[in-house]
């Protein structure tokens, strides 16, 4: 006859290996609310130091891709797999207007480009200005999401050859603010008039970096984000530092060149 201690110590064993198989269960799902996969092999075959190859998206899986951004519900998923499917499908959307509007000085030459021309997604129409303020800015009310929205121009933070991942979504949003404020299109140090002067995308989005605090806040928050001997130089003259913005360059991001090709690696990896 089985001891009641055995009974019991089974009746536990069978309660966690159903907790097991139930969490394994839920994790497959998440993992399967939207693939971003044939977006992240088309980016790492097309995307090469920010420069794009525009044509090189015109194909079957991007319209696919497109398609099912149409009919995804992503207010039933996570929140760091809402963020990773807005930040691609902002990007996706850009990609898609450039292969419609051919090569293009800018996207600024359409008129509307941002605002008017409308893209399904989740159901709805929406304008590229709508994914950017009223869902991504409203709901992932961060300065961060501001380096993941490439804009089709020079002057955007880089396009990544990487598509945007729920698991590491905010890291790689670290890593692109860190790139584009250490390089010319983020940040420009004069240090004779002291003077730092930023990205227009900081004047423009000014209440989500300096969150009410003026350009004081500003330069705290955009600090850690600089190049070393920058912040030294600016802690050491902190006081006498000065913002300014320098003009946005809109000229297009896009390169005629298709990339060598390469091995294609695992999304998410």
């Amino acid at each position: 006859m089985v001891s009641n201690i055995k009974l019991r110590n089974i009746k536990i064993y069978l309660m966690f290996l159903v907790i097991i198989i139930v969490t394994g269960v839920n994790t497959l799902k998440a993992t399967e609310n939207f693939s971003h996969v044939a977006f992240d092999s088309l980016l790492q075959k097309n995307v090469k130091d920010g420069k794009v190859y525009y044509q090189g998206f015109n194909t079957q899986p991007f319209k696919d891709y497109i398609y099912e951004i149409a009919h995804a519900t992503p207010q039933e998923w996570p929140r760091d797999e809402q963020l990773a499917f807005w930040l691609n499908t902002y990007n996706a959307c850009v990609i898609s207007n450039m292969i419609i509007y051919g090569s293009i000085q800018s996207p600024l030459k359409k008129k509307g480009f941002f605002d008017v021309d409308k893209f399904s997604v989740g159901g709805m129409e929406l304008s590229l200005n709508q994914i950017e303020n009223e869902v991504i800015r409203a709901n992932f009310p961060t300065y961060l999401v501001h380096f993941g929205l490439v804009c089709a121009a020079v002057g955007c933070p880089k396009l990544n050859d990487r598509a945007f991942c729920s698991k590491t979504a905010k890291k790689q949003l670290e890593i692109n603010m860190h790139e584009y404020m250490t390089s010319t299109m983020g940040a420009r140090l004069d240090r004779e008039t002291k003077t730092l002067k930023l990205s227009k995308i900081m004047d423009w989005y000014h209440k989500d970096f300096d969150i009410g605090g003026g350009k004081k806040k500003l330069l705290e928050v955009i600090i850690p984000y600089l190049k070393q001997e920058d912040i030294d130089f600016i802690k050491a003259n902190k006081s006498d530092i000065t913002i300014d913005f320098f003009e946005y360059d809109w000229s297009s991001n896009e390169t005629t060149q298709r990339p060598a090709p390469l091995k294609v690696k695992p999304f998410c990896k």
